[in-house]
């Protein structure tokens, strides 16, 4: 806080509309010793970094989980977190009566909830990590009879692969003096914290030998995070308030697709093409892209049908008629225009990193690092020369031709034959040109153009939202009939969903 008060003498201005809120000289003045006493300036900073710390904590037993491919416990750990999160801001907001307008109070709240968040993820990888896997183990052994046997060893091995890690981290930590028990029930505090095996010693011999990885990671994590979050930057620095808040309500809608349905893809293929690569097996993995790129572009579809009519009925009913204007119905129709980029340049930037070589990795990064340059830029110049009416429509279109660039660019490097493999003697082309238009299937295609101008024509003749809902509504189980009659690998995922 010192230093924030003291970067204007020195005529340093980062950052105004943040620096606005977190100097204790522009807080306005509490009317009551009670207020005095809640509102304790940087509570709600020192409450966020205290959510941020509780993630990274248990961030190794999620990429744990990751790794056994348990798909199912990623995506309960999202929904019980994300649940946790709705929950205290509902009672934050009952108890207090809303949020009164003040900037204070706005930031306590979120930062309870995220708190809730990360304690909620916290909470359930610790009931994973000390479940009892007899149960479930059991249950697969007995209906071998009646499912696929390599499906249920899977199962076993998920099952007992998670308390078999556990068992060896801890005889390698404690030598003789730890032994395998038959119940969760009996084992000590310090076998039930997964905190409780970290090893100081062995922690500095993997960073002296990994150092170089390590600070690669983190080169990446922060161009990543540059180039997701730049404009987040932008409008803080060069616009109010108001615009970043009507930015992030879009951006916090639209991230729920990538959350909950593009980073459980991710993830799982990841693991998958991980191990193709590491086996030899580059048709298995191509294959699975190819599919994969199909129904991210069914889901994209479906979202280019259905957003766009129904974003101001979706802006209505959960934010009231104070957020549904004009201008954030239609950054939220732009921003449904991103989603199927989001998800095409997910798949293939998963694809890159599990299979790409140690050369390739270094032409990402730094083809990274100039993307990353050029948005930022982008973005202020954008900003200042007020080249959009909006400034969140306007960052909106700079955030999707971006994501637009970063999937071409995957795009090249696969087809390129570059990433596959980790081997610099297999550079051959792996993914053809007809092999990506086999991705389209052009009756399926042509079904849902004419949908798509149906239901565009419906919006914006209109005067009411109501006949381009309607006609949203009516257009997707149309084009779900379409996808089920002539997509030729549905009777393949039917067959897998109903095994699993």
């Amino acid at each position: 806080m010192a230093l924030l008060e003291l970067l204007p003498l020195c005529r340093v201005d980062v950052f105004p509309s943040l620096l606005a809120l977190a100097r204790p000289s522009s807080i306005t003045a509490p009317t009551s010793s009670k207020e005095a006493a809640l509102h304790v300036v940087g509570l709600p900073e020192f409450v966020e970094a205290v959510s941020i710390m509780t993630s990274l904590s248990i961030e190794p037993c999620v990429g744990l989980i990751q790794s056994l491919d348990s798909v199912r416990d990623v995506v309960a750990s999202e929904f019980w977190a994300l649940l946790a999160r709705l929950i205290v801001t509902f009672v934050y907001l009952w108890i207090h009566g809303g949020l009164g307008g003040e900037t204070w109070a706005a930031r306590m709240c979120f930062s309870l909830a995220n708190l809730a968040y990360a304690g909620a993820t916290v909470a359930y990888f610790l009931w994973l990590w000390n479940r009892d896997s007899g149960t479930r183990t059991g249950n697969h052994e007995g209906s071998k009879g009646h499912h696929n046997d390599q499906n249920a060893e899977k199962g076993d091995l998920e099952d007992v692969g998670l308390s078999m890690l556990r068992l060896d981290a801890a005889q390698q930590l404690w030598g003789g003096s730890y032994r395998p028990i038959a119940g969760m029930s009996q084992l000590s505090i310090q076998a039930r914290l997964p905190w409780c095996y970290l090893s100081l010693e062995v922690i500095l011999e993997t960073a002296r030998r990994e150092v170089l990885l390590l600070l690669q990671f983190f080169r990446e994590s922060c161009l990543r995070l540059l180039l997701t979050e730049g404009e987040h930057f932008a409008l803080a620095s060069m616009n109010s308030a108001t615009a970043v808040g009507q930015y992030n309500v879009v951006g916090n809608l639209g991230s729920l697709a990538a959350r909950l349905v593009f980073r459980v893809w991710e993830t799982a293929c990841f693991a998958k093409w991980s191990r193709d690569a590491a086996a030899g097996r580059e048709g298995e993995a191509v294959a699975l892209l190819i599919v994969m790129l199909r129904v991210s572009s069914y889901f994209g579809a479906t979202v280019l049908l259905l957003g766009p009519p129904m974003s101001e009925v979706v802006l209505l009913g959960l934010f009231s008629h104070r957020w549904a204007t004009p201008e954030m119905v239609r950054a939220l129709q732009l921003y449904c225009y991103q989603l199927p980029l989001m998800g095409w340049y997910g798949l293939l930037d998963a694809f890159v990193r599990a299979t790409a070589s140690p050369h390739t990795l270094v032409i990402v990064q730094k083809v990274l690092v100039a993307q990353t340059a050029l948005y930022l830029i982008v973005c202020f110049v954008a900003l200042r020369l007020h080249w959009a009416a909006d400034a969140a429509v306007g960052l909106i279109v700079a955030n999707g031709v971006s994501t637009g660039l970063r999937c071409l660019g995957a795009l090249w490097l696969v087809m390129k034959g570059r990433g596959v493999l980790k081997s610099e003697e297999k550079k051959h082309t792996l993914l053809r040109p007809s092999d990506l238009l086999a991705v389209f299937d052009w009756r399926i295609t042509l079904v849902w153009t004419c949908l798509f101008a149906f239901t565009r024509y419906a919006t914006y003749t209109a005067t009411t939202t109501t006949p381009g809902v309607v006609s949203a509504i009516l257009a997707f189980p149309v084009l779900l009939a379409a996808v089920l009659r002539w997509d030729a690998d549905i009777p393949t995922l039917k067959h897998l969903l109903l095994r699993g």
